[in-house]
C-alpha cells in the first residue's frame, strides 16, 4: 500500500465504498463491534434505516481521511508528524499538538488541504522549539516507521472489512504488527489478516483477534 495521500480517491468515493462495506457488515445478525474511538462497547444490530448506514459510512470516511493525513504528515515531517494530532469531521480537519520545527504548522496545514475532500483546516499547532527535532532520540526513525505501518494497516483494514475495522487494535514494533479485538465472523477475521499481511512495511503479523 502506498503511503502517499494522493491516489486513494476522493472522499466521496471512499464514502461510497465504506458505506457499502458498513451496510454489509452491520447487516450480519448477531455480530458485535467495538469502536476504537471509544472505550465503551456497543452491540451491532441490523440498521433500522438508510440513515444509520449513512452515519456509519461517514464515520469510516472520517477515519479514512484522518489516517491518510497521518501518513502524509509522517512522510513530510517525521518526528513532528508524530507530535501532531488531527481530528476530522466531514470536510473539516482540526490540527493540534506541539512541534519543534517552526515550519511544521504551515507544512501540516498545506498537507491537510491537499487531502481529497478536505475543505477547511483549523490549525491549532503550537511551536515549542526551533530547528530539527533533537537527534538524541536514536529511535526516531523506527518510531516514525512504526507509526506509518499502524496508520497504513488501519487504512487497509477499513477498505477490506469496513466497520469491523474500528474494533481492531493495531500496534507495530519494527515491522511486526499485532492485531487484537473482536470481529463478527471468521471470514472477516481472515480478510483482516490478509489486509494486514499485504500492507507495505509489515514484516510479520501476530494475530490476537477473536471472531464471533
Amino acid at each position: 500500500m502506498s503511503t502517499a495521500h494522493h491516489g486513494l480517491g476522493s472522499r466521496a468515493a471512499i464514502l461510497i465504498v465504506v458505506a457499502t462495506a458498513a451496510a454489509l457488515a452491520l447487516g450480519c445478525p448477531g455480530g458485535t463491534t467495538t469502536s476504537a474511538r471509544s472505550s465503551a462497547a456497543r452491540a451491532t444490530a441490523t440498521p433500522a434505516s438508510s440513515t444509520e448506514y449513512a452515519e456509519v459510512g461517514k464515520e469510516l470516511a472520517d477515519e479514512s481521511t484522518e489516517l491518510t493525513l497521518q501518513l502524509a504528515l509522517l512522510e513530510r515531517l517525521g518526528l513532528d508528524g508524530i507530535r501532531i494530532t488531527s481530528r476530522v469531521h466531514g470536510t473539516t480537519v482540526t490540527l493540534g499538538g506541539e512541534v519543534q520545527r517552526a515550519d511544521s504548522p504551515k507544512i501540516a496545514e498545506e498537507t491537510a488541504r491537499e487531502i481529497d475532500g478536505v475543505d477547511q483546516v483549523v490549525n491549532d499547532i503550537a511551536v515549542v522549539g526551533s530547528g530539527e527535532p533533537s537527534p538524541a532520540a536514536a529511535e526516531t526513525a523506527a518510531a516514525v516507521a512504526d507509526r506509518k505501518v499502524v496508520a497504513a494497516v488501519k487504512l487497509a483494514l477499513i477498505h477490506a472489512i469496513g466497520h469491523p475495522a474500528l474494533s481492531i487494535e493495531v500496534t507495530a514494533n519494527h515491522g511486526t504488527v499485532d492485531l487484537s479485538g473482536t470481529v463478527p465472523d471468521e471470514d472477516t477475521h481472515q480478510k483482516a489478516l490478509v489486509a494486514a499481511e499485504t500492507t507495505t512495511g509489515v514484516i510479520q503479523v501476530d494475530d490476537h483477534m477473536s471472531s464471533g
